[in-house]
């Protein structure tokens, strides 16, 4: 129930710079995530075009929380095409 319930990732290294880069910091990566018990789609492949913080932001807050993740001052932006 661990695994079903959590978020675990499987990223990528970042040592190509792209964490320093916004516009293209999830372009081309691999992330692996489980479904959070049914609340992230799973078993597919997805093309989000989105920033990596909106990506984290959006799977903790299909659990529940109002943490965020980036500087407090960035909106947090939904990314739909992940939720299930």
């Amino acid at each position: 129930p661990i695994a079903k319930n959590a978020i675990p990732t499987t990223p990528p290294e970042s040592g190509d710079g792209r964490h320093n880069d916004t516009k293209r910091e999830l372009s081309g990566v691999f992330h692996a995530i489980t479904g959070t018990n049914g609340r992230l789609k799973t078993g597919q492949i997805l093309d989000i075009d989105a920033q990596g913080l909106d990506v984290y932001n959006t799977m903790a807050r299909t659990t529940g929380t109002t943490a965020k993740l980036g500087p407090q001052n960035r909106p947090v932006k939904l990314v739909d095409k992940i939720i299930a």
